[in-house]
C-alpha cells in the first residue's frame, strides 16, 4: 500500500484507505468506484474519493490524472461537485460526515475539511491560506 505523507499534521492516510471508507459507506467494491463510468451510484461516491484525496492529501488535480484513470478536469468537476452537495443535501453531508467517521479524522482536521466545503472560495485559494 502506497502511504503518502499528508500536509495535514498528524494525518497519514493513504489513498487506498480514503478508496475503501468511501466504497463501505456506499456499498460498492473499491473496484467498481474506479471505472470511468457516468452512472450515478458510481460517479456520486468516486467524486467523493477524488475530492477527499486532493484535500486530505493538499494534492493537486494532476495527481489524479497521473495515478488514476481520469483526468484533471474529472477532479476539479469532483471537487465543484462535492461542495455544492454537501452545501445543498443533508444526505450528502451524512455520507461525508459518514466516511470522515470512517477515516477516523481527528476533529480539528474535520473541521479543515468541513469549513472548504461551507466556504465559496476554490480549492486553490483555501489551500494556500492553511
Amino acid at each position: 500500500m502506497d502511504v503518502s505523507a499528508y500536509a495535514i499534521p498528524g494525518i497519514s492516510i493513504s489513498d487506498e484507505m480514503i478508496i475503501e471508507s468511501v466504497s463501505k459507506v456506499y456499498g460498492i467494491s473499491s473496484k467498481n468506484l474506479l471505472i470511468p463510468t457516468r452512472r450515478r451510484n458510481i460517479t456520486e461516491p468516486r467524486q467523493i474519493a477524488l475530492f477527499l484525496i486532493i484535500v486530505i492529501g493538499r494534492k493537486g488535480t494532476r495527481y489524479i490524472e497521473n495515478h488514476y484513470p481520469f483526468d484533471h478536469s474529472t477532479a476539479d468537476y469532483s471537487i465543484k461537485t462535492v461542495k455544492s452537495l454537501y452545501q445543498t443535501s443533508k444526505q450528502y453531508r451524512q455520507n461525508v460526515t459518514a466516511i470522515l467517521d470512517d477515516l477516523s479524522l481527528p476533529n480539528e482536521d474535520r473541521e479543515i475539511i468541513t469549513r472548504f466545503m461551507r466556504s465559496k472560495i476554490n480549492w486553490n485559494d483555501f489551500k494556500s491560506n492553511l
